[in-house]
């Protein structure tokens, strides 16, 4: 009674529903056939789509881990067989199918087969990517495996041609589809294996159905690749059309036209990095010239200043410099010198006491024939002499008379 009074929230309903489902073992491994409807693809890689029948449906979703080994696009229509298993999605409340692997319906058989020998030969090392070779980026010659009537080969051809026309293209016709055509393919490979001076070898055909494609996913010519001493670029079908020879292959086009891209360069874009390289050799060469022209004429310099000869014209010339500038210089400070001492003279000749004394001026001696230049260096009564310009006499001071403003100095 208490058990059915009891409030679930809706987290703990989930819980319960999802714990039971997941403990049913039919609910563990399903096989469940049916149409994609509403098929999307996330960025994370993740499915998400629907399966119906005539009247229902149910929600699948095939995380990227698993969605990563398709080996074909599904989309919406697709009649497939979805293997998974039955969960509920908490967050929204819903039963889904978590897909592990999905097949579109009729071809489950050729699937399985091409997972188990894909396993096999993956485990023998026919797919490491260290065994994977570099393709010759000028090859003289192109080996092509595929068959002689098909579209694959005349793409292939025209496309080597219209890039680089000097590179020669051997044919080795092959069936690419049907009974005895992985043996031709195996055939024609280690016939262009026999053949001098072949880069590359492109082994491919144009897109088809799985079956037609099969050839490609044959354990025979997956070792003839691999076991080719010339490298081979795998060019079956478009995209969506993954072979086992694209796996085992050094190097993988998406078509054969693709593949004619591939394995030869551009001769217009050959020529242009040949003139580029001219003109960068030509230039370096250039750069390099100029610096040793520069390099001689400096040492030729060098040479030429380190002579003793030169030396001994030099150490002259700056002599000769040296003196003309003596001269130069003593000229000069003569010249000054004279200009002085007559300017001196001058001065001297218009400091002459008889200049003074022809203008009326008078000389005043005390006895000891000291010039008396104030009245106060003499007394009364004192006898002095009065040289003229044109003779003296000799007087005595009756009286003298200091002026006013010298008596207020």
């Amino acid at each position: 009674m208490q058990r059915r009074n009891r409030v679930y929230t809706v987290t703990e309903v989930n819980k319960l529903l999802k714990q039971f489902i997941e403990e049913q073992n039919i609910f563990n491994f399903m096989l469940i056939s049916g149409e994609i409807v509403n098929f999307k693809r996330h960025t994370s890689g993740h499915l998400y789509f629907s399966l119906k029948d005539n009247s229902d449906r149910v929600k699948c979703v095939m995380f990227n881990r698993q969605s990563r080994m398709l080996t074909f696009r599904p989309k919406d229509g697709m009649q497939v067989l979805v293997q998974g298993r039955l969960s509920v999605y908490p967050k929204s409340g819903e039963y889904q199918i978590y897909v592990d692997s999905l097949h579109p319906m009729g071809v489950g058989d050729l699937h399985f087969r091409f997972l188990e020998l894909k396993e096999k030969l993956e485990t023998l090392g026919y797919f490491n990517k260290e065994f994977k070779r570099n393709i010759v980026k000028i090859p003289k010659k192109i080996g092509v495996v595929t068959s002689a009537t098909g579209a694959a080969v005349h793409d292939i051809i025209r496309t080597i041609k219209n890039k680089y026309p000097p590179v020669q293209i051997i044919l080795a016709p092959a069936k690419v589809q049907g009974m005895d055509s992985a043996a031709e393919i195996v055939k024609a490979i280690k016939l262009l294996n026999e053949v001098t001076d072949i880069d590359t070898i492109i082994v491919g055909r144009g897109g088809g159905a799985t079956e037609e494609l099969w050839s490609f996913n044959e354990e025979c010519v997956i070792k003839a690749i691999r076991e080719s001493a010339i490298p081979v670029v795998s060019a079956v079908g478009h995209e969506i059309d993954t072979t086992l020879a694209d796996l085992a292959a050094d190097k993988t086009a998406a078509t054969p036209t693709a593949a004619g891209e591939l394995v030869v360069p551009d001769i217009f874009e050959l020529q242009r990095d040949c003139d580029y390289l001219l003109d960068k050799l030509v230039n370096s060469y250039m750069h390099s010239l100029n610096k040793k022209r520069s390099n001689l004429s400096l040492i030729s310099k060098k040479l030429l200043l380190a002579q003793p000869t030169n030396k001994i014209t030099q150490k002259k010339e700056k002599i000769k410099f040296l003196y003309k500038n003596l001269q130069l210089q003593f000229a000069l400070k003569y010249n000054q010198k004279v200009t002085k001492l007559e300017y001196l003279k001058k001065r001297l000749y218009e400091l002459k006491p008889q200049l003074k004394l022809a203008k009326g001026y008078t000389l005043v001696y005390n006895i000891k024939g000291e010039v008396i230049k104030s009245v106060a260096d003499v007394k009364q009564d004192e006898n002095i002499k009065v040289v003229f310009n044109d003779g003296s006499i000799k007087a005595q001071v009756l009286d003298k008379e200091v002026n006013k403003n010298e008596q207020n100095r």
